[in-house]
């Protein structure tokens, strides 16, 4: 008798902070899913501009495209950086000014 009612007693109350949590997921999620200009409307003044600032920078950074384009331009000097160290470069002036080793 005892034990079915303790235990159904958390069930409910696991259920209710469940659904919930559940709730404020969706809330957030939905925040999140807001363009950046939406996120920082409600702040006036410098302390706004800032967050709205800060929150483009963040959104251009973290663009997939712009990552990949600095993983290229990495990949580009890695290569470049490879090939002035053959001899070839460093035997032709013409090579050796193109490359500019110091």
């Amino acid at each position: 008798g005892n034990g079915n009612r303790n235990g159904a007693a958390p069930a409910t109350a696991t259920a209710t902070a469940t659904g919930n949590t559940e709730k404020n997921n969706s809330e957030e999620e939905q925040q999140e899913s807001r363009p950046l200009t939406e996120k920082y409307e409600r702040e006036e003044g410098l302390l706004g501009r800032v967050q709205r600032f800060r929150q483009l920078c963040g959104d251009i950074v973290n663009n997939g495209k712009v990552q990949f384009f600095i993983v290229l331009l990495i990949f580009i000097n890695a290569v470049m950086m490879g090939i002035a160290t053959f001899d070839f470069v460093a035997q032709d002036p013409e090579m050796e000014a193109a490359f500019e080793l110091s």
